[in-house]
């Protein structure tokens, strides 16, 4: 049952994931794909995948729009969403605790098991005595051979990143899994995993329109584009702001009143008010953010949240969303229902709603050709622009 301090998930329909299908691989593309006749479920379009990892480690393909189950309560209520997911062609989960993989993986077919990339994250502290068993107990927990893919985050800045990289690197050998991603990783930390020899084939990290600094950094921009190491990117709601919910709401809530989530993202929203220069954040962000994603969600014709994440979608050097899958109330519909995280794909956002985007977000739109001398000469913003 679900815990009395988590709303139960409304979930659309029954799940009949049983009728999973195995998608023919396609190479990767920078354009993200769109499509405006998209069925309403089913298997996505061969392009809304790409492989995570190389073909020598099998790596499997990953759904450009993934579920992190981290903050979710109650097995059946999560084990019942994992299905209807897939249903939806949302075969990538991330933050799935050792029991929800094990219940997955016991209750699932393994034809549908195959098609799936189950994510596991481990932490990297700061005293490490076997690198090497630090990856397999959560391995183990969660399900051995069916997990596909490590996260490691270097908690608190760990010095036995290197130490458990080479570890992990033995482990996608031996073939006890498939790919390698990170959570975290500065720049710098990132050019040191490239320089010796290990491949990170990711990078998640926070963004979203009322917060782009992690992206609107050109040193991150420039090291994912010499390692190839590009982003995920998690919270592209801030938490559950950018969503209809707040759409012709009369006066700031109370703080009862915000999810856990929200009150987590509360800073990010008068921050972003301080950054234009005005009082009253709650009407500034009734009038030049959610109007905006509004108008942009009744020309595309889709949900305000649809709008926000595919603005993150189509970031460069983004190669897929993180959405978490806690959202919402009892008495309203989750950001994160599959069939609204379908719709990412239905449509691409032009040049000039991008462009508008980012002049909402309070910062200028970031270019892909820069060099080391741009970075150097880069004119550091106090309002924004971070540099690990």
């Amino acid at each position: 049952m679900a815990s009395s301090e988590q709303p139960s998930l409304k979930i659309e329909g029954e799940s009949n994931f049983w009728r999973a299908v195995r998608k023919k691989e396609q190479p990767p593309t920078d354009r993200k794909p769109s499509h405006n006749n998209l069925d309403e479920d089913g298997p996505l379009p061969d392009d809304c995948y790409y492989k995570l990892g190389s073909e020598e480690c099998e790596a499997k393909s990953s759904c450009l729009v993934a579920t992190d189950l981290k903050n979710m309560n109650g097995e059946d209520d999560i084990l019942r969403y994992i299905h209807q997911c897939i249903d939806y062609g949302l075969t990538t989960f991330y933050g799935g605790t050792p029991s929800v993989y094990n219940e997955l993986i016991h209750d699932t077919p393994r034809t549908v098991l195959d098609i799936c990339n189950l994510v596991t994250l481990v932490a990297i502290p700061q005293v490490v005595s076997s690198p090497r068993e630090l990856l397999l107990r959560p391995l183990r927990e969660a399900g051995g051979s069916s997990i596909d893919t490590l996260q490691l985050y270097p908690y608190s800045g760990s010095p036995y990143v290197m130490d458990v990289l080479d570890a992990a690197t033995e482990l996608q050998r031996e073939g006890l899994v498939r790919s390698i991603v990170g959570k975290g990783f500065s720049s710098k930390l990132l050019r040191e995993t490239d320089a010796c020899g290990f491949r990170v084939e990711s990078n998640q990290i926070p963004v979203n329109l009322l917060d782009p600094c992690c992206f609107y950094n050109s040193e991150a921009l420039l090291t994912a584009k010499d390692t190839g190491s590009e982003f995920i990117v998690e919270n592209p709601l801030a938490g559950g702001f950018l969503s209809n919910k707040y759409l012709n709401r009369p006066g700031e809530p109370y703080k009862y009143e915000l999810s856990k989530f929200e009150k987590d993202n509360l800073g990010a929203l008068y921050k972003w008010s301080s950054r234009r220069n005005k009082s009253k954040p709650w009407t500034i962000f009734q009038n030049e953010m959610i109007d905006i994603l509004y108008h942009l969600s009744t020309k595309y014709q889709v949900p305000v949240e649809v709008v926000a994440q595919r603005w993150a979608l189509q970031l460069n050097k983004v190669s897929g969303l993180v959405v978490a899958a806690e959202f919402g109330s009892e008495d309203s519909d989750l950001c994160s229902q599959p069939g609204k995280l379908r719709q990412v794909f239905k449509l691409n956002l032009e040049e000039c709603d991008m462009d508008r985007l980012w002049e909402a977000s309070g910062f200028e739109r970031p270019s892909m050709d820069m060099t080391e001398v741009d970075i150097n000469n880069c004119e550091r913003r106090e309002s924004g622009l971070y540099l690990p």
